[in-house]
């Protein structure tokens, strides 16, 4: 045999694979449900870059300290322990958490006077019962607003204290104006079963240690545009660009809403309508420290019937939950706390405290510290949750979950109906992305 023929019969010989190039995923987005997407990809040997547009990893889960006090900005707790993949972190995380007793309570109205706390426990137990009737009857109301004012109206009235507290406590602090809600379409979310608990030292202990082993993440970078029309995915951002087999976006609802990101091609008219048709609701928090002893009771939660409407007419007593942590945070909520960003510090600490003076009188002193966040002024955030408006149909939440020519998907707490709104709804939808390219690719 010569050389040829020897060559000629290598050659025809089956070659042994060579390596396979692992497929590459960008995901848009350094929050929850991005870092949980790019665990799961990493895992499964997938090459993953987050593209971050602030210059920290965490997004909406995010905490200062300030001596003693920890101030958690975005997401405090913890809802529901029994199967809350959140529960099962915390063990490596060296998260420390106060099981909140929602007994534990004072509440009091404009004077000082006490309010008796068993006529807001029946009004919460009622609520509840009507609750159960909207989400049998699904009623064709505008909003839930609109319902409560043909069944309830008494209810609803401004001067019934009572049940302003209920539904600002409610209602609003977890989705937004009633007048903006669906009439029951929030009501259908899942929940898990067990106590809440209020994290202590840092929501983003979780965030910083599911994030520590993502080997590219890349902060301060800002997509502008995505586009998926050729065979990979073009990334562009304000440092430059990058190629993917896959994108997983993971921006803010409002981000979405806004268009602040150019997708090539245009996504499809149903998606668009989906986005455009949930809301966007805003939470802001207000921490006042304190030198000295406390002045307020030692309750884990205060609340005033406040002419304001959605605004500092509850407190968490943080106290209660660690000694060292002499202070109290409160909350507005929706258009009103959008109005607070435009408000000084000094006009906001003159509000507060005067309702803490309409409380508890000469005992109550200017606090040492004090600090607040602006979520709506947040150019990369737009707000706090998303809630089904009064444009919200179920659907629109399955178009939000369709990825686009298996290139494109999306992840986020504003993608499940079964857990908008929440940290650990949010954790579950990237995880949800990465499965889906992960079974794409086998």
């Amino acid at each position: 045999m010569n050389s040829s023929d020897r060559d000629s019969e290598i050659s025809n010989q089956p070659k042994e694979p060579g390596p396979k190039t692992p497929k590459r995923v960008v995901i848009v987005g350094a929050g929850i449900a991005g870092i949980g997407a790019a665990n799961s990809l990493q895992a499964a040997g997938f090459e993953v870059t987050i593209l971050e547009s602030q210059n920290y990893v965490g997004g909406r889960i995010c905490s200062e300290v300030h001596g003693d006090v920890c101030f958690n900005l975005g997401a405090n707790w913890i809802h529901g322990a029994h199967g809350n993949p959140f529960m099962e972190i915390m063990s490596e995380t060296g998260t420390k958490v106060y099981p909140i007793d929602s007994i534990l309570y004072k509440m009091y109205e404009k004077g000082g006077a006490e309010v008796d706390s068993e006529a807001f426990d029946k009004a919460c137990e009622e609520l509840d019962v009507i609750c159960d009737t909207i989400l049998e009857t699904k009623p064709e109301d505008k909003s839930f607003a609109d319902y409560f004012n043909r069944h309830h109206p008494e209810k609803m009235d401004k001067s019934n204290k009572v049940w302003k507290m209920v539904l600002d406590n409610k209602i609003t602090d977890m989705q937004d104006d009633p007048n903006t809600l669906h009439p029951y379409l929030f009501l259908e979310e899942k929940h898990y079963e067990g106590p809440d608990f209020l994290v202590v030292n840092g929501f983003n202990t979780i965030t910083d240690h599911m994030s520590k082993d993502i080997k590219d993440i890349r902060l301060s970078h800002i997509v502008s545009s995505i586009d998926y029309s050729g065979g990979k995915v073009l990334i562009k951002h304000n440092h430059g660009e990058i190629e993917a087999d896959h994108v997983i976006v993971t921006v803010s609802l409002w981000v979405l809403q806004q268009r602040k990101i150019e997708f090539i091609p245009a996504l499809p008219e149903h998606k668009l309508d989906a986005i455009d048709s949930l809301g966007f609701s805003c939470m802001n928090k207000f921490l006042l420290v304190w030198d000295g002893e406390p002045f307020w009771d030692n309750v884990e939660e205060i609340y005033y019937s406040s002419e304001l409407n959605n605004k500092f007419n509850f407190f968490v007593n943080l106290q209660i939950c660690d000694p060292k942590m002499n202070a109290l945070m409160t909350f507005a909520y929706s258009e009103e706390a959008r109005k607070t960003e435009s408000q000084s510090d000094e006009d906001l600490i003159t509000e507060i405290m005067t309702i803490l003076k309409d409380i508890y009188g000469q005992k109550v002193r200017e606090p040492s510290l004090f600090k607040r966040t602006k979520w709506a002024s947040n150019e990369y955030v737009g707000g706090s949750y998303s809630f089904p408006s009064t444009k919200t149909k179920r659907e629109h939440y399955g178009y939000l979950t369709e990825e686009v020519n298996s290139k494109v998907f999306f992840a986020g707490e504003h993608t499940t109906a079964d857990y908008m709104g929440y940290a650990h709804g949010s954790h579950f939808t990237g995880c949800r992305e990465a499965d889906k390219i992960i079974s794409l690719n086998q």
